[in-house]
């Protein structure tokens, strides 16, 4: 469960910002607490985390959402480090936008998000789905999706100003040209 309040950071209030992380942070932290004993206890099983895009690679307007997704992001990566050896598996699954009710764009400022994030395609929930049951299987600690969120988060996570870069001055060009061929073809 998730949910996102697209304001700049000090228009957030209080309560939006602790909503966001009670629900995708400390719900995920409940359900761990719930069933982790026995699938330890059994010695096998598998907990999936979907958390964001935003949770690796952070935009303007989304800085409770990033945070609340970064911090499942931490969890999920310290539970994966802690059941190494058991039996039991923790992934995380770090989807970009999703084609749901929860990237409604009458609701989120367009000026805040770049025209990248604005114009990429929506994933599909099949996708997410798909990259869940890539991480059961092959015991993988996480996959991030669509391939350009991947790469921004890890050019991201070797130097903040490289991501900037990247998706500013080749990620939003590359799409505003994309965009602009389809318009010109439908």
């Amino acid at each position: 469960a998730g949910f996102g309040v697209w304001k700049p950071f000090l228009d957030i209030t209080p309560a939006e910002h602790r909503g966001m992380m009670e629900t995708m942070y400390w719900g995920a932290v409940h359900w761990a607490r719930a069933v982790l004993p026995s699938m330890r206890s059994r010695g096998h099983g598998h907990l999936v985390n979907v958390s964001a895009g935003s949770g690796r690679f952070a935009l303007p307007i989304t800085s409770g959402f990033s945070a609340a997704a970064f911090a499942l992001t931490g969890f999920s990566e310290a539970l994966y480090r802690e059941t190494l050896g058991t039996g039991v598996g923790v992934s995380c699954v770090h989807p970009g936008s999703v084609r749901t009710a929860f990237w409604d764009e009458t609701r989120i400022p367009r000026a805040g998000i770049p025209p990248l994030v604005r114009l990429a395609p929506k994933i599909s929930p099949a996708a997410v789905a798909r990259a869940v049951l890539l991480c059961i299987r092959f015991r993988l600690a996480g996959r991030t999706l669509p391939i350009f969120v991947a790469i921004l988060a890890r050019a991201n996570a070797i130097w903040v100003r490289l991501g900037d870069l990247l998706l500013w001055r080749w990620f939003v060009p590359v799409a505003v040209g994309l965009v602009t061929v389809k318009l010109l073809f439908l």
